[in-house]
């Protein structure tokens, strides 16, 4: 499906420093459209109602950034991050050797919770970081 152009592959981010890191590549759909389609979302508020709302935000918002950092920027790498504990990070940009790790939640109010896979990444990676505002 990648050849297509419908479908990308999100590298997992590791290093020798964590051994037990997901090394499986992330999916994502490039056309949300076609996502809601195929999961029988035929309106705003079925989407709305929808069990997989998150992950179609998710992928809305991947998509964006993919896009925007492919037209605008040279040499930014798109990773995702997940332990065997399941902490994850969503996505984490690199570039010119600094880490961007990003959650993406489609929530009225975050909670210290939905940071955990951040603070975990940070933990390991803190060195190679942007500084957390």
């Amino acid at each position: 499906m990648v050849s297509s152009l419908i479908y990308i592959d999100i590298e997992p981010f590791f290093e020798n420093t964590l051994k037990r890191v997901s090394k499986k590549p992330k999916g994502c759909f490039f056309d949300t459209g076609l996502l809601c389609y195929l999961n029988m979302i035929q309106s705003p508020t079925q989407l709305a109602q929808h069990p997989k709302n998150g992950s179609i935000f998710e992928t809305y918002i991947i998509n964006q950034l993919h896009s925007y950092t492919k037209a605008k920027m040279d040499n930014i790498h798109m990773y995702h991050w997940r332990t065997s504990a399941q902490q994850e990070v969503d996505l984490i940009l690199e570039y010119s050797g600094i880490l961007y790790p990003i959650e993406i939640k489609l929530k009225s109010s975050v909670t210290r919770k939905d940071a955990e896979g951040i603070e975990a990444f940070l933990q390991v990676h803190k060195q190679r970081s942007a500084p957390m505002v």
